[in-house]
């Protein structure tokens, strides 16, 4: 089966900007996302004949270090090309706050409540543009503020997986997931839906907890669910708590914390990860990362016990296992807009460096599906 050359779309989910209560929002934050993220998009964005285009990685390993230590990609990416480098095109999908509108939201509720709609609303948006994305055959790329619109993004891919006739017939499942972040409460049994954002985005969309999220939800009545416990694996936690790892344990989510990945290493712990919820190496792969859980300094720093970030060059070493597996079929960036300007420059490197090796894998095409794969070898 002849794979196919991976072309990325671009989406982006910033909160919304218009005359609403924005609780917990820095306004500066609203309507659009920071200008670092807004740089590596127009970089990467296909404009008529001509293409704004990124450097090509070196060959060599050693050179190619020395550029993400650098950290000098923003100058890098002002770069203008009537030639695309490498094969490196993305295309434009939209972006997800321009669908929130005054007639989505119940400006009579209370400010609670509208920013709960507006969430809903603008995580529907980013569903339907994953959705589209992969339908066109692109791999989506979804920059957000804040988390919640991946929710959006794993229901959107989801449902394309389901669209093509992806399920796992042992658990319904049509996509699995990992998660990079500190923190991810996967317990959806919540007392009310003012407490969602307590909750990692990925709960509200497992099957086997469904059943306990709250039936007025507002904003988020569209909900689905796409995949089960044992398809989700979340890496780089930060001291979680009792409960939290309780809950884990007894539905079997697979999970690492950041002091896992500093004595394990990345390369072991994703293997071990992708060899738990996609054994067969049959489901479109989900990627969320949160980049305020990366740590991106150039020097090692001494973290207290328990307070440990993910590595940027674990983040890296985890994206290329996951795309050296052919499945990966989305990737979140999210809370991109936490990053403290010291940290934008090296963030930057960074993330150009994953949407390039996301842009060279060798994709299988939906449909159809691959014969399953013996489990992940040591060499691979």
């Amino acid at each position: 089966m002849a794979a196919v050359d991976t072309r990325l779309g671009f989406i982006e989910a910033p909160w919304p900007s218009w005359n609403t209560p924005c609780l917990s929002r820095n306004p500066e934050h609203t309507g659009k996302l920071p200008a670092w993220i807004n740089k590596i998009i127009s970089a990467w964005r296909s404009k008529g004949d001509k293409t704004e285009q990124l450097q090509p990685a070196p060959k060599d390993p050693a050179q190619h270090e020395a550029l993400l230590r650098r950290g000098s990609v923003l100058s890098m990416l002002s770069t203008k090309s009537g030639a695309e480098i490498n094969n490196y095109t993305a295309k434009y999908f939209g972006n997800a706050a321009d669908a929130v509108t005054s007639d989505r939201i119940n400006r009579n509720a209370d400010d609670i409540t509208q920013n709960i709609q507006i969430a809903g609303t603008l995580s529907k948006q980013v569903q339907l543009l994953v959705r589209n994305t992969i339908q066109t055959g692109c791999t989506p790329i979804v920059f957000a503020t804040g988390r919640i619109p991946a929710l959006g993004s794993i229901a959107g891919h989801g449902m394309a997986a389901s669209d093509m006739g992806i399920l796992d017939v042992g658990d319904a499942s049509s996509v699995c997931l990992v998660y990079l972040d500190l923190f991810a409460n996967m317990d959806s049994d919540i007392l009310d839906y003012t407490q969602y954002s307590t909750r990692c985005p990925a709960a509200f969309l497992l099957k086997e907890s469904f059943g306990n999220i709250p039936k007025k939800f507002p904003g988020f009545e569209w909900l689905r669910p796409w995949l089960g416990f044992r398809r989700v694996a979340v890496i780089g936690l930060q001291k979680p708590s009792e409960s939290e790892i309780a809950f884990l344990e007894s539905k079997k989510i697979h999970y690492c914390t950041c002091d896992d990945l500093a004595s394990r290493g990345a390369v072991d712990t994703i293997k071990t990860a992708l060899n738990a919820i996609n054994p067969r190496n049959d489901l479109p792969i989900h990627l969320s990362i949160n980049a305020f859980a990366v740590d991106f300094a150039l020097e090692a720093r001494v973290w207290p016990e328990g307070h440990r970030k993910i590595l940027a060059v674990e983040a890296l070493d985890i994206v290329k296992i996951i795309v050296k597996t052919g499945m990966l079929g989305a990737l979140d960036i999210l809370e991109v807009e936490q990053l403290p300007i010291e940290d934008q420059e090296n963030a930057a490197s960074v993330f150009n460096e994953i949407l390039q090796r996301v842009a060279v894998q060798t994709r299988i095409p939906y449909p159809p599906r691959l014969p399953a794969p013996e489990a992940l070898s040591a060499d691979f």
